[in-house]
């Protein structure tokens, strides 16, 4: 039994590294994606994002990536402020992650500014070695 624990003990910590190195470059494509929303910078956005994206939104709007990347283009809405918070980072795999966290945040549509207090759920998959945004949801916080 000891013999076993001492494995998985090893193999874990074998592990840890890797999951932690892969940890920091999901963090830093959220970073990536946050600065891409504000400043609007669509080929940014593009690179960001698979060409199987499912965007969806808070109010149930669910935009693949060429509609998504159309609201920049034309730019339909106009994000101010994006704050993230209580942001967990977990892994199905080596090359899917899961991104959770909380925005508070302000986005100008149709001439009204907007006031957002959601929770998003992202899935960032990896593309020929690259974090591609797969899908992302939010929902609506009280």
């Amino acid at each position: 039994m000891k013999k076993c624990l001492l494995i998985f003990a090893f193999l874990y910590c074998c592990n840890a590294p890797l999951f932690a190195q892969s940890s920091s470059e999901l963090e830093g494509k959220m970073n990536e994606l946050t600065q891409a929303l504000l400043s609007e910078n669509v080929e940014k956005l593009r690179a960001l994002t698979s060409t199987q994206l499912s965007y969806g939104h808070s109010g149930g709007v669910i935009e693949s990536q060429k509609a998504f990347l159309k609201i920049f283009e034309e730019k339909i809405n106009d994000y101010e402020t994006w704050d993230i918070s209580e942001q967990e980072i977990s892994y199905a795999s080596e090359d899917l992650g899961i991104v959770r966290h909380l925005v508070n945040g302000s986005i100008w549509v149709d001439g009204e500014l907007r006031k957002l207090n959601l929770g998003v759920m992202l899935v960032w998959v990896k593309e020929e070695g690259e974090w591609k945004l797969l899908a992302r949801q939010a929902y609506r916080r009280p």
